[in-house]
């Protein structure tokens, strides 16, 4: 290491020594550049809503263009209000930010520190773990069970004085699995009233199970006792909006007041809220895509379990698939990528026997499903 490296190490804070970059999902352009494919590859990687926004949106988006030499509003009015009127929920309580993740910083500038603890299952979103660590807690993670769901018993067990949080997706990512609503009403029984419980439900409006739990009823009745609730919840699955990067959190009004402290000035640009304001009108188009995603995630598990695959039960927009062998999910994962077919490699989280598929339009998943044929021997 060179004398200015050691230099530039010394005045970075020691958090930084746990921590590695987010790895995203292979973009589209890379693959094709680096497989020299002459073909549009298919990206089924980052949990994508695959259909594009409805055309309305356009209009909304466009109008902007005149106004992108002015600064966007501060605080979302409109689409704060908005998204008030549609939960039946304070405004003042309702959190905007540039993905829900950015929402996930915010608590954490507001509310951790060394000492803390933050815990979440393992394997969980990685962004809970980065969170804590970026602010010197300690994340405690406790691993799922042997079906890959929840452990809630064994993650009440591990609560202790100094937890901060507990957080979790429902459903998981990268599990697609979910606490259901007498789970989860057990488990929050057990959360004493100092530590907050974060739901991050950016895939709820895909899941469609009758024992699936909203997160907003607990959230209203944590403000008569109980354990604080954050709801987080994003625009950026069913609506289609991932690349304005739109994520909100409810949560009591005190609470948004001092997460307000920390929040970056004008985080949520011009057309992203438009856009946003507009989506909530367009009913039709998600019916649309949950019917789409619904029907294609049954055919795709059927297709998958057809060819001796184990498909863990999904219940999103999204699906973790195991193999017998060691290794299997990313050799699996590096022969899809040659024939340009783009999922995600498990091997990060320690499962490299799996790899996760999100499900995507019709010919899309058709594609996967063919080069899938074309590896063989699973």
């Amino acid at each position: 290491m060179s004398k200015e490296e050691k230099n530039l190490s010394a005045q970075m804070r020691g958090e930084l020594d746990q921590m590695v970059p987010y790895e995203a999902g292979k973009p589209i352009e890379e693959i094709r550049r680096e497989y020299d494919l002459d073909f549009q590859p298919v990206k089924l990687a980052s949990n994508e809503n695959p259909f594009s926004p409805p055309p309305e949106l356009r209009e909304a988006y466009l109008a902007e263009f005149e106004q992108l030499n002015r600064y966007p509003d501060g605080g979302c009015y409109y689409l704060q209000e908005k998204l008030a009127e549609k939960y039946n929920w304070p405004a003042e309580g309702i959190i905007l930010g540039s993905g829900s993740d950015e929402i996930l910083d915010c608590l954490a500038k507001a509310m951790l520190c060394p000492g803390s603890e933050v815990l979440t299952a393992d394997p969980a979103f990685i962004r809970y773990r980065m969170g804590a660590l970026m602010m010197g807690a300690t994340p405690v993670e406790v691993p799922v069970d042997e079906n890959l769901d929840f452990d809630l018993d064994r993650m009440a067990d591990n609560i202790t004085a100094d937890t901060r949080w507990i957080c979790f997706s429902n459903p998981n990512n990268p599990t697609a699995r979910y606490v259901n609503r007498k789970e989860l009403t057990d488990f929050i029984s057990k959360i004493p009233d100092s530590c907050l419980l974060i739901l991050d439900e950016a895939y709820f409006e895909f899941v469609d199970q009758p024992d699936y739990p909203d997160g907003i009823n607990f959230l209203r009745e944590s403000l008569s006792g109980g354990c604080p609730i954050v709801v987080l919840r994003t625009f950026s699955k069913v609506f289609g909006l991932a690349g304005l990067r739109v994520g909100y959190g409810l949560m009591d009004p005190r609470l948004a007041a001092e997460i307000h402290k920390v929040r970056p000035p004008f985080n949520v640009t011009r057309p992203s809220q438009a856009v946003a304001l507009a989506a909530l009108e367009a009913d039709g188009y998600l019916e649309d895509v949950r019917k789409s995603i619904g029907d294609e995630r049954r055919r795709l598990v059927l297709e998958l379990e057809s060819r001796g695959f184990n498909v863990v039960p999904p219940s999103a927009n999204f699906m973790l698939v195991g193999t017998d062998a060691d290794g299997g999910g990313e050799l699996i994962y590096e022969e899809l990528l040659k024939r340009g077919v783009i999922v995600r490699s498990m091997a990060p989280y320690g499962l490299d026997r799996y790899f996760r598929l999100t499900v995507g339009r019709p010919r899309e998943n058709d594609q996967f499903l063919a080069a899938l044929d074309e590896i063989g021997g699973f």
